[in-house]
C-alpha cells in the first residue's frame, strides 16, 4: 500500500460529501462546511505515525492527523477566490522542531512541540486570527489536565531538535471526523505501535487504558521517535 493510499483517509468523509474534488484540488468546498484550513503534514512515515499515535494515545477522541496549519480559516467557496493569489507559491518544504509549549483556551488544555523558524512561510503564510503566531504542531489538545502535565513536562524535559520534511499544501476541515478514521489509522500503522510498544493496540482498547499504561505508550514513542531521527537526514 502507498503511503498516498495508506493516509487518504482522513479525507474520505470530506470526499464522500462532495466536500472536495481530491486532496491535490480543492477547487470546490461545500457551503456547508465549517471551516476549511490548509495544513503541512509531515512526509517521512516514521515521523507522521509517532506523532499521530501520541496524539490518539494521549486523546482518544482525537480526530486529526497531526499538522502544521498555514492557512486559513476558509469559509465555503471563498477558498476558490483565494487560492489564486498562493496556489503557485508553496511546495514541499523542511521544518526544524525546536521547542515545545502549552496553554489553556476555556477549559481545554494544549500542548504542542514548535519550530523558530517559519521563514518557509513567508510567501503562504496567512492566519489572520495569529498574524505573528508561532508555527506549531499540537500533540495534545483536551480535558485532561494530568495528560497535559505530563506530555508537557515529558517534552520539556528532552532534546528537542530535529527536522522533516513536509508536504505541499493540504485542505483540512474542522467539522468531525469518524472515530472510524483512526480506528483504520491504528490498524495501518500497527508495525510502529508494535515497534515502539510491543503490543497490539486498537482504538477500544485505548479507550480502557490507565493513565499510568497511556503515559507508558507515550514515552515509548517518543523516545522511538527521537532516536529515529538522529539517525536519518529529514
Amino acid at each position: 500500500m502507498s503511503n498516498q493510499a495508506e493516509f487518504n483517509f482522513y479525507h474520505i468523509n470530506d470526499r464522500a460529501s462532495g466536500e472536495f474534488n481530491s486532496p491535490e484540488t480543492p477547487y470546490y468546498v461545500h457551503e456547508e462546511a465549517k471551516k476549511i484550513f490548509y495544513v503541512m503534514l509531515f512526509k517521512d512515515p516514521v515521523t507522521r505515525a509517532c506523532l499521530n499515535i501520541i496524539r490518539v494515545i494521549a486523546n482518544p477522541y482525537t480526530t486529526q492527523e497531526a499538522h502544521i496549519t498555514i492557512r486559513g480559516p476558509y469559509r465555503g467557496s471563498d477558498i476558490l477566490y483565494h487560492r489564486r493569489s498562493w496556489k503557485d507559491k508553496h511546495d514541499e518544504a523542511a521544518v526544524v522542531i525546536d521547542g515545545c509549549g502549552r496553554f489553556n483556551f476555556r477549559d481545554e488544555h494544549v500542548v504542542y512541540l514548535s519550530s523558530s523558524n517559519r521563514s518557509f512561510t513567508e510567501d503562504i503564510w496567512w492566519k489572520p486570527d495569529y498574524q505573528d503566531g508561532v508555527l506549531h504542531i499540537t500533540l495534545y489538545n483536551g480535558r485532561d489536565e494530568k495528560m497535559a502535565d505530563y506530555l508537557h513536562k515529558m517534552l520539556s524535559h528532552s532534546e528537542i531538535g530535529f527536522k522533516s520534511r513536509l508536504t505541499k499544501l493540504t485542505p483540512m476541515s474542522s467539522r468531525d471526523k469518524s472515530q472510524q478514521d483512526f480506528a483504520v489509522y491504528l490498524a495501518i500503522e500497527g508495525k510502529y505501535i508494535q515497534k515502539t510498544v510491543g503490543m497490539d493496540l486498537r482504538l477500544e482498547d485505548i479507550y480502557h487504558l490507565s493513565f499510568h499504561s497511556r503515559a507508558r505508550i507515550i514515552d515509548r514513542v517518543w523516545t522511538y521517535l527521537l532516536k529515529h531521527k538522529s539517525r536519518s537526514r529529514l
